[in-house]
């Protein structure tokens, strides 16, 4: 079992469409800024068998099922087993990852399980030690490499005052040069149940003005950046 939550009444980026969202547990990133704590160390107490039957009651209602996390990609060939399932019941899928999976993403894309997939991008590539506790790069590339063939994807940073300044994003930009769509994501201290590392809910974070700063230094990399703040 590695299913923390489900939830309904989101919505996706699938147009607006009604989406149920399922979280799962366990993740190989240890950022201090992380606002699902308890998805890395918690147990599952949630069946798989009672999800699936939830989402068979509700699939006339509810058009889409994000898969988050947490990490979803570690739980491998269980995942890709689970995704199926709800394929077969004609749901779109959202799967957001952190990128340091790339063989079951491409097992989950060459089998057409997945409608969209939103990958984070924690910083530049020197800096996801740093950040993420984490410095196998030559797999986040690959996962890159797979996702911009996909019709519908994007890429988001959290960007905070400690990691991100102006120079990080714009060699962001140059890294994920062509991309289609990538979101600038507010970090907000106050979201969710706490962060990972308490005293990251000390820090400040960054204005709507200045975040658009820094989607003008993006805008001549990729089609789409936006702006989500919490």
């Amino acid at each position: 079992m590695f299913i923390y939550s489900l939830e309904y009444d989101t919505y996706s980026d699938f147009d607006g469409k009604l989406n149920a969202t399922i979280a799962t547990l366990g993740c190989n990133f240890r950022c201090g800024y992380c606002h699902n704590p308890h998805l890395i160390f918690n147990d599952s107490k949630i069946r798989h068998e009672s999800i699936l039957n939830s989402l068979r009651k509700n699939s006339n209602f509810y058009e889409s099922v994000c898969i988050t996390g947490g990490e979803p990609t570690l739980h491998g060939n269980k995942l890709v087993d689970f995704i199926k399932k709800i394929k077969d019941m004609d749901y779109l899928v959202k799967l957001d990852t952190n990128g340091s999976n790339p063989q079951v993403l491409e097992t989950l894309i060459n089998k057409n399980l997945v409608d969209y997939v939103a990958m984070d991008i924690k910083g530049t590539k020197l800096q996801y030690s740093e950040i993420a506790d984490y410095d196998d790069i030559s797999n986040i590339q690959k996962s890159i490499d797979l996702i911009r063939t996909l019709d519908d994807y994007e890429f988001r940073t959290t960007v905070l005052p400690k990691h991100h300044k102006k120079s990080h994003i714009s060699k962001i930009g140059i890294w994920l040069h062509g991309i289609k769509r990538y979101t600038i994501q507010q970090f907000r201290p106050d979201m969710g149940g706490g962060c990972l590392n308490p005293e990251y809910e000390k820090l400040e974070t960054y204005t709507k003005s200045e975040l658009e700063e820094f989607k003008k230094l993006l805008e001549s990399h990729m089609d789409e950046v936006k702006i989500k703040c919490k």
